[in-house]
C-alpha cells in the first residue's frame, strides 16, 4: 500500500508551493488544511467508509490493554516525552497567541491524524501486522518531512532526525494499541495530550 509515499510526495509539493506563493505562515496553514481535509478526512472516508471511521472511534476490544498496564504504558510514553521536551524547549517561550492556538490545533490534529494513520490502516488491514501497524507507523514519522521541507534550514540534520524518529516511535506506540483493539479512542486522547505538551500551536503563529 503506497499511500504514505503518495501522501509524502503530494504534501511536500503542497508545502513548497504554498509557502513560495503565500509566505511561510499562510502557506503552512493552507498546506495543513489540505492535509487535514484531503488526507485525514476524505481519504479515510474513501478507503474504509464512514461506518468504519465511526467504528474506530468506539471502545474496541481492549486486547492491547490486557494486561492493563501494557497498553496504558504505550499510550503514556509519547505524552511523557512530549511534556519533557515541551517543558524544556517550548513552554518557557510560549506566548498567549501560542497557547490560544494550541488547544484547537491539538484537538483537530490529534483526532484527524489518528483517524488517518491508526484508524484507517488498522481497519483496512486488521490481520496484517505490516500493513495494519508497521507501515503506517513508519509513514507517520516520515510524513513530517513534508512541512519540514518548506523550512528545512530551521531544523538542521539532528532536528530532522529527531522529528522523524519521534514520529516513528509515537506511531509504533499508538499503532500497537489501535491495531490490537481496532479502536483509536485512547490513541486520540494520547495524541491530543502530546500536541498540548509540545504546544503545537506554535507552528501556526508567526
Amino acid at each position: 500500500m503506497a499511500d504514505p509515499v503518495l501522501l509524502l510526495i503530494t504534501m511536500t509539493a503542497a508545502f513548497l508551493a504554498f509557502v513560495a506563493l503565500f509566505g511561510p505562515r499562510t502557506g503552512f496553514v493552507l498546506a495543513m488544511a489540505i492535509y487535514y481535509l484531503g488526507w485525514c478526512v476524505a481519504f479515510p472516508l474513501w478507503a474504509v467508509g464512514a461506518d468504519e471511521v465511526r467504528a474506530s472511534l468506539r471502545e474496541g476490544t481492549s486486547r492491547a490493554l490486557r494486561p492493563p498496564w501494557f497498553g496504558w504504558v504505550l499510550l503514556a510514553i509519547p505524552v511523557a516525552i512530549a511534556v519533557a521536551v515541551g517543558a524544556s524547549e517550548v513552554w518557557p517561550h510560549a506566548t498567549l497567541a501560542v497557547v490560544a492556538w494550541t488547544v484547537p490545533v491539538a484537538l483537530v490534529n490529534g483526532t484527524l491524524e489518528e483517524v488517518l494513520w491508526r484508524g484507517t490502516f488498522a481497519r483496512a488491514f486488521p490481520t496484517s501486522l505490516v500493513l495494519g501497524y508497521l507501515w503506517p507507523a513508519i509513514g507517520f514519522g516520515f510524513w513530517h518531512l513534508a512541512p519540514i521541507a518548506a523550512d528545512i534550514g530551521a531544523y538542521g540534520a539532528q532536528g530532522v532526525a529527531a522529528f522523524i524518529g519521534g514520529g516513528v516511535l509515537f506511531g509504533l506506540c499508538w499503532g500497537w494499541v489501535a491495531y490490537r483493539t481496532g479502536s483509536i479512542r485512547w490513541t486520540v486522547v494520547s495524541h491530543i495530550l502530546v500536541n498540548l505538551g509540545l504546544m503545537s500551536g506554535v507552528a501556526f503563529v508567526a
